[in-house]
């Protein structure tokens, strides 16, 4: 009886650590998308791929503005 209740309440003291543990890593997250230092496609190039016939091409062109807007880039025509 008196045994398990200290078990259970180290259980919850260390459970409510690691959430708060949780909650500050989570704060300080960053998000590194790896992208082709390249000259990127333009607006023009990538509403082509998005308008072709091909879904390949169409999910290619999807990948790159996506990729792209993560990545800074502005291209409100597109979206």
């Amino acid at each position: 009886c008196c045994g398990q209740s200290a078990v259970r309440e180290a259980i919850q003291s260390v459970f409510k650590e690691l959430l708060i543990i949780m909650a500050a890593a989570e704060r300080n997250c960053t998000l590194l998308l790896h992208y082709d230092k390249s000259t990127p496609p333009n607006e023009d190039e990538i509403r082509e791929e998005l308008e072709s016939k091909e879904v390949e091409k169409k999910v290619e062109g999807m990948k790159t503005l996506i990729s792209l807007q993560l990545n800074g880039e502005v291209m409100p025509k597109l979206l």
